[in-house]
Order: C-alpha cells, then structure tokens, then sequence
C-alpha cells in the first residue's frame, strides 16, 4: 500500500479468511471458491476475476435481499470484462473470463 492507503496496480488484496475458501487446481487455471458474508467482500471476486481466474461464488448463506447486490455488481462485472455467468446451483454462480475454459461436465459427481 502507498501513503495514502491505496494499492499499487497489481498487488492482491489483502485476504479475508472468512471469506475464502481453498482455490481448487483445475488445469492450467485455478478456480477460486467464495463465500461473501457481506457487501465489501465481493471486492476478493472482483479480483480474481479480472486477473483471469474463474470464480465460484456462493451466496447460499445469504438472504435473497442480501445476495441482490452482490449479483448486480457480479453481472456488470461479466457484462464489463465479456465474460460469463452461471448458476450451478441455488445462489451459487461460476464467473468465468473470457478466454478461460469451462471444463465439460463428466458425468459422475
């Protein structure tokens, strides 16, 4: 951080353990999981994705009136970066970059 309490371009925010969960090694591109208890952790996904990483968003322990804004800022941020959006289950969400690969599914959970 500078003098004035910003970060330099590039450097990571700094991470918030309740709200991180262990980055999952799919090939060539991490997926990072995240579970956001409120509105000013939604800055870790933001990141991830606009370095290139595909992200799990899971707003499943939140309240529908809690999880709103965080998938209006997840939307702009695709829509922004022309990237993609899923649901993979109820207020979970996939963000993927563009240029990242989905993996295809394999049949067996």
């Amino acid at each position: 951080m500078n003098r004035r309490g910003r970060r330099s371009a590039g450097e990571r925010p700094p991470p918030a353990l309740d709200t991180l969960r262990t980055p999952v090694q799919t090939g060539p591109v991490n997926l990072m999981t995240f579970a956001p208890r409120q509105y000013d952790d939604i800055i870790h996904v933001g990141h991830f994705f606009t370095i290139g990483r595909r992200v799990v968003m899971d707003l499943s322990g939140l309240s529908d009136d809690e999880a709103k804004p965080m998938i209006d800022f997840a939307s702009g941020l695709v829509f922004g970066r022309c990237g993609a959006m899923d649901r993979i289950a109820p207020k979970v969400f996939l963000l993927t970059p563009r240029g990242a690969a989905v993996p295809e599914p394999t049949g067996s959970v």
